[in-house]
């Protein structure tokens, strides 16, 4: 974790900004908040896309959307293959599959064909585990729900309407950060700026243009 701020913290000095707007998706919303917390002077405003303040809401979650599509047995069969470290099973395969395409990329655009796959596995794998439905990596108790309220900046909460991060969590969000406004996007997964990117960007261009006017928080 120190390491990523750290990161950020150094594109900040070496592109010579004093202050700036800092967006984050999902892992990059976790860095925001992080980075929010220690270099609050250097923040115009803070964009946080799909994630919330605390992992144990997003684990509660994750098991109640897994019972909400699967039967209990198939639950079962899942929690079983992941006790056993077998995340190639072609049964877990399937139902991990079925996930992302309800609760990460809905609508699996044909224009999303041309992306490279650069997400580092290993990475990935030691923060949070094996996929976005289960968490056993070093992310597992990370919590800032105590601290959010020390966040001063205009702030924007996006989050979808169909995704993996709960949406009461988000709202409780809103409460919680001083000068925050929430946006759903609809039909949205935890990728919503890619299934519905009209309300995406709508709601992001009104986040600029009401700091600008100054209307940001009436």
């Amino acid at each position: 974790m120190e390491y990523y701020i750290s990161e950020v913290e150094e594109v900040r000095q070496k592109l010579g900004l004093e202050k700036f707007y800092l967006a984050g998706h999902s892992w990059g919303g976790l860095l925001s908040m992080e980075y929010a917390l220690r270099y609050p002077e250097h923040l115009k405003g803070l964009i946080i896309i799909s994630m919330i303040d605390n992992i144990a809401d997003y684990v509660t979650h994750l098991k109640e959307i897994l019972n909400d599509e699967f039967a209990s047995y198939q639950v079962e069969y899942m929690s079983d293959t992941e006790l056993r470290g077998e995340y190639q099973d072609p049964a877990y395969r399937k139902y991990i599959d079925h996930m992302y395409k309800e609760y990460v990329n809905r609508k699996q655009p044909s224009k999303m064909s041309h992306q490279i796959d650069i997400q580092s596995k290993p990475v990935y794998n030691t923060f949070q585990g094996d996929n976005e439905f289960i968490i056993n990596g070093d992310l597992d108790g990370w919590d800032r729900s105590n601290d959010i309220h020390n966040i001063k900046v205009p702030t924007l909460l996006t989050f979808g309407a169909h995704e993996t991060m709960p949406l009461a969590t988000a709202q409780r969000m809103q409460k919680s950060i001083p000068n925050s406004r929430l946006v759903i996007t609809p039909n949205g997964g935890h990728n919503h700026m890619v299934d519905n990117p009209e309300v995406f960007f709508t709601n992001l261009r009104r986040y600029f243009t009401d700091i600008f006017q100054g209307k940001f928080g009436e």
